[in-house]
Parts: C-alpha cells; sequence; structure tokens
C-alpha cells in the first residue's frame, strides 16, 4: 500500500480480497494504524509528484520531421491550482455561491434557446 496508495492492490499483492484485508483493519488497532500509515506516506508522494509537475515541471521531447529536435519544459496550471487551494485554502478555494444564502430570493433560471423571449419579459 505504501508503494501504490491502492489497498486493493495491496490485499492482492497479500493473497487477500479486500473485504478480508479491510475486516483486518476493522478488528486489530495495530494493523488499522500501519494501514494508515501506508496511505499518508503514498499520499506525501504523491503530493511531491504534483509539486514536481506543477513548480518544476516536466521534461517534454520536441519532435520535427520525425526527430527529436529539443526537449520543452512542461508544467501544470491545474496541477499547481490544486496544490495552492490544499495548503492555502482560505486564498484560494473556490468561491462559487459567495453571497448568496437562504435569504436571498429566488434563482431564475434561463436556458439559451429561449434568452431572446425572456430577455423583453423584464
Amino acid at each position: 500500500m505504501r508503494a501504490t496508495g491502492s489497498a486493493a492492490l495491496a490485499a492482492d499483492a497479500a493473497g487477500l480480497t479486500f473485504a478480508r484485508a479491510r475486516a483486518l483493519r476493522d478488528a486489530d488497532p495495530e494493523f488499522a494504524q500501519a494501514w494508515a500509515d501506508a496511505v499518508a506516506e503514498a499520499v506525501d508522494r504523491a503530493e511531491a509528484e504534483v509539486y514536481r509537475r506543477a513548480f518544476r515541471g516536466v521534461e517534454r521531447p520536441v519532435y520535427y520531421a520525425g526527430q527529436q529536435v529539443g526537449t520543452i519544459r512542461d508544467y501544470s496550471d491545474s496541477l499547481a491550482a490544486l496544490y495552492l487551494k490544499a495548503h492555502r485554502p482560505d486564498a484560494y478555494r473556490d468561491r462559487a455561491g459567495a453571497g448568496i444564502d437562504r435569504d436571498s430570493g429566488p434563482v431564475r433560471v434561463v436556458i439559451a434557446d429561449d434568452w431572446d423571449r425572456v430577455a423583453g419579459d423584464d
């Protein structure tokens, strides 16, 4: 489980069904702690990989006429956003719905095909 973060793969490698592994975890506090530690280690490694791809980038080959002519460093904006949201949620959380509460009143939904007809209703 430390290698993959997958309880199902770890159970299979140990010759257990996932249900049996989960039953062992539920019955044995030491096993449950080892399970949690293994998951935490796998998540830490995944987080390090997210950071690397987002902020250090990944070298990708560049081809021209079927030949590799160089490389380019590619960064992941989406992974950078996820990393920042996880570590600074107050600054980077999604704010969809901000300012809307139960007392805001009804919300009017307009289907795009009906827009011309509805726009004149106001």
